[in-house]
């Protein structure tokens, strides 16, 4: 069953969707309150201030939509608020205190107080259950457009018709067809697990959607790539039932070993093997443009272009976007000087070398590490190196409820936290002591 996630638990975040479902979605009521909020005024005010009027220009999203939502009333800018909490639900890539924040800033717009006694605003609701990739947070605007046009489709359904999309998973499926951009969409995966978690994958990327396609029917990158969404989401069932019964057990996730490891090693030389020096010059450009986001930064080396440093990574992700039309998640891939990554680089012509200064960091990553570990109290991981010396860097300080034992890893190509092998710094509270160790 697509329930089950590993130790990431879905019941809480598919507890929160049917609450949705019931309270705002078909009865007009609120997430958040007992006010009515999701009404066809509201969402009209929504559709004409933001669908109707995009705004292209340079700005991060929040400060665009504030503009573009001054003149909207009270219950479509709460409206907008909870459209940002359902949207939130599903990805783990944002922490539960950013997503808070987000929402209950969009909410103070309205000028009334935000309902931080609310259930579902638990860091357990807002845990995710799996990771959107930059591809989501860059388009955020998009994906809330997607959002008011699903609301709006559905609102306009005779009762009966409703009824039906709402217990036939499939029937939903084909009838998503009819929002505009549905097929670019990670929000519409995201609602296809929300509500029939039985049928439908937690996996929301379109590359590895397409990678698993292709790893387990063994056809060829062509043909899975004329494959349009539903279709991929047909192969995915029945994959899942065919490795159902091939390993005895319905405890299966695309994201949790033994079949993360099968599967996995498909996505990078997929998404990469059409990336040409074109692709990688309007990721430069991309960066000159819209500099370096926060978490992206380079930390061992450097790719010099007209000599200029870019943060490697970041430019084959962005490459692969320009390639595909969607980038390729950095976490999924590692760098180094022998990886896989950098050789892509480089054999388009590119120059990647190691920086000069890069142990000057990891003082200050195990510090910061340190510090927030001995707080207990903030989970979020965002600014922390995510590369050091070829290496993956991945923070934890637990998913929903502070985790008793945080950890630092550093990752070489092909390992994980679970299977792999990583230097850890242990302390003790009680003593003062510290000691190292190789797990």
């Amino acid at each position: 069953m697509s329930r089950f996630c590993g130790d990431d638990d879905p019941k809480p975040i598919l507890e929160a969707a049917a609450h949705w479902r019931d309270k705002a979605l078909l009865a007009h009521g609120s997430v958040l309150t007992s006010k009515q909020i999701w009404t066809q005024a509201a969402l009209d005010e929504l559709d004409e201030f933001f669908v109707q009027r995009p705004d292209l220009g340079e700005g991060k999203f929040l400060e665009k939509l504030q503009v573009q939502l001054a003149s909207c009333s009270v219950a479509a800018k709460q409206l907008a608020a909870e459209m940002m909490w359902l949207l939130y639900l599903c990805p783990s890539s944002l922490t539960p205190d950013h997503k808070r924040k987000t929402i209950q800033i969009i909410w103070e717009w309205s000028g009334e107080t935000f309902p931080t006694d609310s259930r579902w605003l638990d860091n357990s609701v807002l845990a995710g259950v799996g990771s959107a990739g930059p591809g989501f947070n860059q388009n955020q605007w998009r994906e809330l457009v997607f959002a008011i046009e699903f609301v709006r489709n559905v609102w306009k359904l005779d009762t009966a018709k409703r009824d039906i999309l709402f217990v036939d998973g499939w029937q939903f499926d084909e009838w998503l067809r009819t929002i505009p951009d549905w097929e670019a969409r990670q929000f519409r995966h995201m609602l296809l697990f929300m509500l029939f978690p039985d049928d439908f994958e937690r996996v929301f990327g379109q590359t590895d959607r397409k990678a698993i396609v292709r790893h387990y029917t063994k056809r060829e990158q062509r043909e899975v790539n004329r494959l349009d969404a539903v279709q991929l989401d047909r192969e995915l069932l029945l994959i899942r039932k065919r490795l159902e019964v091939e390993r005895g057990t319905t405890q299966l996730d695309y994201y949790v070993p033994p079949l993360k490891g099968e599967w996995r090693s498909e996505t990078f030389a997929a998404a990469t093997e059409g990336v040409t020096e074109a692709h990688v010059r309007a990721a430069l450009k991309e960066i000159d443009d819209a500099g370096v986001p926060a978490g992206a930064e380079s930390t061992g080396y450097d790719l010099l272009f007209d000599g200029k440093p870019y943060p490697p990574k970041l430019v084959l992700s962005l490459a692969v976007k320009h390639a595909t039309g969607e980038p390729l998640d950095r976490a999924t891939f590692s760098g180094g000087d022998n990886s896989s990554a950098f050789r892509v680089l480089r054999r388009l012509g590119f120059e990647v070398v190691p920086k000069n200064d890069s142990d000057d960091e990891l003082p200050d990553l195990i510090d910061r590490f340190l510090k927030q570990a001995d707080e207990g109290k903030e989970l979020g991981t965002q600014g922390y190196l995510t590369e050091y010396r070829g290496l993956r860097v991945r923070v934890s300080f637990g998913k929903g409820n502070f985790a008793r034992i945080p950890w630092i890893a550093f990752l070489g190509e092909g390992q994980s936290v679970p299977e792999g092998i990583y230097p850890v710094y242990y302390t003790s509270k009680r003593s003062d002591s510290c000691f190292s160790a190789m797990v």
